[in-house]
């Protein structure tokens, strides 16, 4: 099925999902995601994983005209993936750019609470956090904890940022939020960094 088409009162939905190895996860993945928001749009990013990840999402994209695949030919981090990701949607003229893990850590669920507080105005820029009244993190190890908590706070401080969750993956926000992000790697503190209105769901975390 076709995503409703966008509207000046309804901007595009483009959620960007990298991948690298996530054969198993890349189908059940965009099942999911287009389930919990029907409208949206779905772009695939793959480092040339050897596992044929990249083929099984071309394969996806030519019976969905809602997903798209980005290739790029190897392995170059989670940072660059997203400033390719940004860069191809930008191009497209997305409305909304939301970033997820191909690997069900981020609960596709929460997706349209995610969405939300854009689409009604209230914010340009909405963070899942694990560390807000609903967040949670309940397979993590100490270790994890602590050196995902510490770059939280260190970024923050540096920054001078009040956001309690800047190192999180899982985020949505205006095309303009990430428009500055495209001219080089990026950071999960890149985004928050520029935004004036964040909103800031909880969201439990597993894995």
């Amino acid at each position: 099925m076709a995503p409703t088409a966008a509207t000046p009162e309804r901007p595009s939905i483009w959620i960007a999902v990298p991948t690298y190895n996530e054969r198993e996860n890349v189908g059940p993945i965009t099942v999911a995601i287009l389930g919990a928001v029907p409208e949206a749009h779905v772009l695939i990013v793959d480092d040339g994983s050897p596992d044929g990840t990249g083929a099984l999402a071309d394969e996806l994209a030519a019976h969905n005209p809602a997903i798209a695949v980005l290739h790029r030919q190897a392995k170059q981090g989670l940072g660059r993936a997203y400033v390719a990701a940004f860069q191809e949607l930008l191009s497209r003229s997305a409305g909304i750019v939301v970033q997820i893990d191909a690997d069900f850590s981020h609960p596709v669920r929460f997706l349209p609470s995610l969405l939300a507080p854009l689409l009604d105005g209230r914010a340009d820029l909405v963070l899942g956090s694990r560390y807000v009244k609903g967040g949670q993190i309940p397979r993590w190890s100490i270790f994890r904890r602590v050196v995902s908590r510490g770059g939280s706070v260190f970024a923050g401080v540096v920054l001078l940022l009040p956001y309690r969750d800047l190192t999180g993956g899982f985020k949505a926000g205006d095309r303009m939020r990430f428009a500055p992000s495209t001219s080089k790697a990026c950071t999960p503190v890149d985004t928050p960094s520029r935004s004036k209105r964040p909103s800031k769901p909880g969201w439990p975390a597993p894995g």
